[in-house]
Order: structure tokens, then C-alpha cells, then sequence
């Protein structure tokens, strides 16, 4: 059987937001693949770390994702926020309010489609000025404290 509350919405969602105490349970990180396609017009995600399995499954087929910290992440968060970033080839606006790393950046500077990007902490310990001069970033957001040099 399908997972609730996903397995209940409209097929037609194209925004989802799942707070910081959404009960997802361990239903839903076994049932994550399931998502795309009980969800096929999904666009828009606004969640917490806490819900990765989520952002891993929907992100080939967002447009908007926008992710708070809940948890201080820990490497396995980190490779499977890398993975799902590298797979959002259609991400247009992107808010993280988790801690940026290098692995993080090195995807975000891939995204062919991204117009809108807010960070919230930067983690970076390798320099991205070149990388970041040749994105068609329409709107580049800090909320955090950076080092220059990274950056420059």
C-alpha cells in the first residue's frame, strides 16, 4: 500500500511544503521513489533537512526548491543533498538554509536552468569566482557571512 498522506494528494500538486514536524516516518524514506509518480506535476518543494529522501526523489522534476535546517548535517545528508542536486536539471529558483559545502557548490554551478539562488551559510574551503562568473544567475542572495576570497 501507498504511504499517506502522499498517497491520498491530487495527482495534480505542483506545490508541496513539508514542515519541520511533518511525521514522514520511515514509510516514506522506503517509499520516496514512489513519489514522482504519484506526484507528476510536482514543481515546487519547501522542506526541512530532516526530509532528504524527499528532495532525492522529487529533484529531477522540481523547478523550486527551497530546503531549512533542521539537524546539523552529517556527510551521508551531505552526499545525498549533493546527488539530488546534481539531478535537478530543470531547478530554476534554489533557498538553502543548510550548510553549503564545496560538493554542494561544485552541483549548484552546474544547474543549466538556474535563474534565483539564496544561501544561507557557506561552508567552502576551494575558491568558485571563476565558476560562478560564467552562470546566467539572474539573482544571487546571501544571508550569511563569506569569505572574500572564496568568493572573489
Amino acid at each position: 500500500s501507498l504511504f499517506l498522506p502522499f498517497g491520498t494528494f491530487s495527482p495534480e500538486l505542483e506545490t508541496l511544503m513539508l514542515g519541520e514536524f511533518a511525521e514522514a516516518g520511515e514509510t516514506l524514506q522506503r517509499d520516496a521513489a514512489l513519489l514522482p509518480a504519484c506526484l507528476p506535476k510536482l514543481t515546487t518543494l519547501k522542506v526541512w533537512s530532516d526530509h532528504i529522501d524527499v528532495v532525492v526523489a522529487l529533484a529531477p522534476q522540481l523547478h523550486s526548491l527551497e530546503m531549512e535546517n533542521h539537524f546539523d548535517c552529517d556527510a551521508i545528508f551531505n552526499a545525498d543533498l549533493t546527488a539530488a542536486l546534481v539531478s535537478s536539471s530543470q531547478l530554476q529558483k534554489l533557498y538553502l538554509g543548510v550548510p553549503v559545502t564545496d560538493d554542494h557548490m561544485a552541483a549548484i554551478l552546474q544547474l543549466p536552468t538556474l535563474k534565483d539562488v539564496t544561501f544561507c551559510t557557506l561552508r567552502l574551503t576551494r575558491p568558485v569566482d571563476a565558476s560562478i562568473s560564467r552562470c546566467s544567475w539572474e539573482k544571487v542572495v546571501f544571508h550569511c557571512d563569506m569569505d572574500v576570497d572564496v568568493l572573489a
